[in-house]
């Protein structure tokens, strides 16, 4: 049962997340088991919903927040929670401009500045308001050619939008 995998050109690392929330390493040939998430004591939903590389740094999108890898120790540098008071909050991907991190959660988009040392503070992490359905769910996030893509569920099922912004607000993506 594998929830999420990804491979990293530039490190040479596949990372493997299972539905059990267990993790594999693999680079060079070599398996390296990282069971930290799986054995956790985390009240609600631990699964994995993707991973995301930047720099020497592979960052999982959770059931209850964003866990960062340090793939150069092959351990876990940082776990955040960023919904309300710190609360756990569904993010379901994350993606990185350089300057913020953005997480597509259930409840919005998210974003804190990548180089802020406490990003662990729930306080760090900032609600976009400016999107349309600001509040709703956001299933995918992306950043590419100079332009964050975001992608809304439409609660209804009936038409999912995509906006992007270049750094002049939010347009549909026709």
């Amino acid at each position: 049962g594998v929830s999420a995998m990804r491979w990293s050109d530039e490190l040479g690392t596949m990372i493997i997340a299972y539905q059990s929330s267990n993790i594999d390493i693999i680079r060079d040939g070599v398996i390296l088991n990282l069971p930290d998430i799986m054995n956790k004591q985390i009240p609600g939903d631990k699964s994995i919903y993707d991973v995301y590389y930047y720099g020497a740094d592979a960052f999982l999108s959770t059931g209850f927040g964003i866990v960062v890898l340090n793939l150069e120790k092959d351990e876990i540098r940082d776990t955040y929670f960023i919904g309300d008071n710190g609360d756990a909050l569904k993010v379901n991907q994350v993606t990185i401009d350089g300057t913020y991190i953005y997480a597509a959660t259930d409840q919005g988009i998210r974003r804190g500045l990548i180089d802020d040392p406490f990003l662990i503070d729930f306080n760090a992490w900032q609600t976009l308001t400016d999107i349309p359905n600001s509040s709703g769910a956001f299933s995918c996030i992306a950043y590419f050619s100079d332009a964050i893509f975001a992608s809304y569920l439409d609660p209804s099922g009936i038409q999912d939008q995509v906006y992007y912004n270049t750094g002049t607000g939010w347009i549909n993506y026709p």
